[in-house]
């Protein structure tokens, strides 16, 4: 079994009004009805220590935990106490992982679990912190389940929806808990695999309304191109091999540097290039494009872990695949400053903003892919005449083009995704500036939105800046059982940033990437996985409990 992310809202915010009342502890009582004295509740206060000094936190039995004072909480001013004052406005929050919860004992289940009903009935009872499990035995049973701890949000989400600063006086106030058989859990599907990747499993959010469905359980997921991807890759390759798929099948698809997103839109982009003509290094540029196997490997190899030494690979197919990769990100990063610049700069005063780079990228997505019964932001406002969505893609490809041959010379199969696209791992002294123990930048194969997915910023100016990754996938693993033993591979993709110590040594020098990162980087270049093979009889389940 294995566990990811499974992204729920256990958590709810309120706006408190608070007074002075020399009756309570604190000094102050919350004013959650002002038709009703007598809902008022005293403010809440408890001491804890940090080091050797002590702070008090604030809360409310039903709202929880009083994050600070209102405007100030909203712009980021967090305090470790926040000061009360009588007649002001404060944010609390009431979060699931602050209730009494029982994850050992479900744990404990779930290690003694002798079938996957066992299996499935212990996850049934996880409360805090979403997780999303998946599980297999040996008999060929698949299976997962997402179940938490959740409020049941039994008022007029419509007018209130959970994702904003809620009232006081009752009306939202979490009463009781979602049952479990409301939760997306499923047990040997007929389509004959599970995927899932952050995303939403049942597809409550696919109208737009996450508030309308039998329980409501996140507005906001990963878009579902990585889910899309593996699910197209597995399909395929079943395909192809009579639905029997190997271990190294499995690894492919754990590389797979295609975005869904690239499937969907680059081939309908690609029919505005008709009959296009620009100069030299734009029309070879296109013919790197149109060619392109829509695959994000970085053209680079490494040479020695242990130094970080890479050099370009020499294959001219690969090169050409991994410049079409850098020509199209770029564009598409072009595509979007082009698109919505307009409207921020007029509506706004603003430039786009990163945070917003998921509606970019969807509204252009749904454009492309579903028709124009979406909105259309090609057209820039602050000009008299009416561009359409060619006028844009010319302009963001040959912006693209010259910002590539600004930065790397005139020939496109030069311009190898590896030079923009990396990988920077920080040591905990770079918060205070110190770069000295950082390593990186490297070249990485990742891609934007993909199974291997790169976590570069698309909404931006200067693509060398922000296609740096600082994070990335995590630890990834096959398990292949056989009827007496069974194999693990594992890998650490270059994605876990931040170190503290340098093997056994405990010193804050630059670590030994042989031995204090064994294949961290190599992972993702095609070797490195760490293989482990073993008798299944030899292991026996133990539980150590310690006070």
């Amino acid at each position: 079994w294995a566990v990811t992310n499974g992204g729920y809202d256990s958590l709810d915010t309120y706006l408190e009004k608070i007074k002075r009342n020399e009756k309570c502890q604190s000094g102050f009582s919350f004013e959650h009805d002002p038709q009703n004295i007598q809902d008022d509740a005293c403010v809440e206060v408890k001491e804890y220590e940090i080091g050797k000094s002590k702070k008090k936190f604030f809360y409310c039995k039903t709202h929880g935990t009083i994050i600070g004072e209102k405007d100030k909480t909203l712009n980021g001013e967090i305090e470790t106490e926040p000061i009360l004052e009588d007649g002001k406005e404060y944010i609390s929050f009431r979060w699931t992982g602050h209730e009494v919860s029982s994850e050992v004992l479900y744990f404990l289940k779930l290690l003694e679990a002798k079938s996957t009903d066992e299996f499935m009935k212990a996850i049934t009872g996880f409360e805090v912190a979403t997780i999303n499990f998946v599980f297999a035995d040996l008999q060929g049973n698949i299976g997962f389940g997402d179940f938490n701890l959740l409020p049941k949000r039994d008022w007029d989400t419509q007018k209130f929806p959970p994702v904003e600063l809620l009232p006081t006086d009752g009306c939202c106030d979490w009463k009781s808990w979602e049952p479990r058989e409301k939760f997306p859990n499923t047990k040997n599907p007929e389509k004959g695999f599970i995927t899932t990747a952050n995303n939403d499993l049942p597809g409550y959010t696919k109208d737009g309304n996450p508030f309308n469905d039998p329980i409501y359980l996140f507005w906001s997921y990963d878009p579902g191109y990585r889910v899309a991807e593996i699910t197209y890759m597995i399909q395929e390759k079943a395909k192809q091999t009579g639905n029997k798929i190997s271990t190294r099948e499995v690894q492919e698809i754990i590389e797979d540097t295609i975005s869904y997103w690239t499937r969907g839109v680059f081939p309908k982009v690609i029919t505005y290039f008709e009959n296009f003509s620009g100069d030299q290094t734009e029309n070879s540029s296109l013919s790197l494009l149109k060619n392109w196997d829509m695959s994000c490997r970085s053209g680079f190899k490494l040479d020695d872990p242990a130094e970080l030494n890479f050099s370009e690979v020499q294959d001219a197919l690969q090169r050409k695949n991994s410049s079409g990769c850098t020509i199209w990100w770029v564009f598409v990063s072009k595509l979007i400053m082009n698109t919505f610049s307009d409207e921020f700069n007029t509506y706004t005063q603003n430039k786009p903003e990163p945070f917003l780079e998921d509606y970019f990228i969807k509204n252009l997505y749904f454009y492309f892919v579903y028709g124009k019964n979406t909105p259309n932001f090609f057209d820039n406002v602050s000009t008299p005449t009416i561009e359409t969505e060619k006028d844009i893609i010319l302009l963001s490809f040959k912006e693209a083009v010259k910002y590539l041959s600004d930065n790397f010379g005139k020939n496109p199969e030069n311009w190898l995704w590896g030079k923009l696209n990396k990988m920077k791992l920080y040591h905990p002294t770079s918060q205070a500036g110190i770069s000295l123990f950082d390593i990186g930048p490297f070249p990485i194969d990742l891609g934007p939105f993909a199974p291997a997915v790169s976590w570069i910023s698309l909404v931006t100016e200067d693509p060398k800046s922000s296609f740096i990754n600082t994070g990335g996938p995590s630890f990834r693993s096959i398990a292949t059982p056989t009827e007496n033993r069974f194999k693990l591979l594992f890998a650490f993709p270059g994605g876990v940033a931040g170190f503290g110590w340098n093997g056994n040594e405990k010193t804050l020098k630059k670590p030994d990437i042989q031995n204090g990162f064994n294949n961290l980087v190599s992972s993702y270049f095609g070797s490195g996985y760490i293989g482990f093979e073993d008798d299944k009889s030899k292991h026996k389940k133990a539980i150590l409990i310690q006070p």
